[in-house]
């Protein structure tokens, strides 16, 4: 691990104790062991059969599913949050968010599918989970 300190500061408590110390890092750089790098590495896009398959085994497990409907009507909102997640970041307000995943759900959702209303919880969830994956990357990066 390499790093360049910018700046140290403290704040010293009443009884003389420092109570806080704060610390710039720049120019942060980590050494990946070659074996390891896989572990490290962002994906480009979104990984549609592992994330299907995690809804697939999850779906049930949804605090969001009232009925007892199946996966498949539910796929096209789950694939519309994992795609959006992607596609927007964390860019945008959650409203401006949510309008613009219903857009993508309208354009491919089928007619087996959920309505927006129905699906907007998974399309959420999926892309809540899709985005801490890629934040939590970059974390460890």
């Amino acid at each position: 691990m390499i790093f360049d300190v910018d700046r140290v500061g403290s704040h010293t408590q009443e009884d003389g104790r420092i109570g806080m110390v704060s610390v710039a890092i720049t120019d942060f750089e980590v050494e990946t062991p070659p074996e390891l790098t896989h572990l490290y590495s962002l994906p480009e896009e979104p990984d549609p059969i592992v994330d299907e398959s995690y809804w697939r085994e999850h779906h049930h497990e949804q605090s969001f599913m009232a009925t007892e409907e199946g996966f498949e009507r539910y796929v096209a909102a789950y694939r519309t949050g994992w795609e959006g997640a992607q596609k927007y970041g964390a860019n945008l307000h959650p409203d401006e968010l949510a309008s613009r995943l219903e857009q993508d759900y309208v354009r491919v959702c089928d007619r087996n599918s959920v309505g927006w209303e129905q699906g907007r919880p998974a399309a959420l969830a999926a892309y809540n989970r899709a985005h801490a994956q890629v934040s939590l990357m970059l974390l460890v990066w």
